[in-house]
Parts: C-alpha cells; structure tokens; sequence
C-alpha cells in the first residue's frame, strides 16, 4: 500500500509522442541498414528503448490515474467553469 505522501509525477498525454517519435526513429535505421548496409542492432536497441519508454509512461500514467479517482470523481459532480468559458453564451463567473 502506497504512503498518503506519494505523489506520482504528472504525466501529461503529449509525451506519448516521444514513444512515436523514437519508434520511428528505430523504423528509419532498420529501412537505412536495409539500403545502407548500416549495423541493424542500432535500430533495434532504439526500438527497445521505445518499448521501455512506452511501459514506463503507460505505468505511470496509470498509477497517476488510479491516484487520482476520487479528484476525477469530483469533478464529474462539480465541474469547473473551464471547459465552459469558450462559449460565447456562458455567464462571467
């Protein structure tokens, strides 16, 4: 069981694009060693790396989410006036 002072780090959904850039970073190399003749490892340890970057931030992300249930909770009962101030129609707070 997790101390009451643990907080995980915020992981916002955008680094998830890290993920895709390095897989296809490794795509590219394993493509360059097929024309190339460049050492295929390389490519497949950036693929690697992809892979653990991708479980790292899917861990995290669910530790923060399961962390953070009852906030989300919250909110679904007493939503904040974000998501309703770019309406034209909604009255100043």
């Amino acid at each position: 069981m997790m101390s009451k002072g643990f907080k995980p780090p915020i992981v916002p959904a955008a680094f998830f694009g890290i993920v895709l850039g390095l897989a296809g970073l490794g795509n590219a190399w394993r493509a360059a060693h097929q024309v190339w003749q460049l050492p295929a490892i390389v490519g497949e340890i950036i693929l690697a790396l992809a892979s653990i970057v991708w479980a790292v931030l899917i861990a995290l992300f669910a530790c923060a989410g399961r962390l953070r249930a009852p906030s989300r909770s919250v909110k679904l009962i007493i939503p904040d006036n974000a998501a309703s101030s770019a309406s034209p129609a909604s009255p100043p707070c």
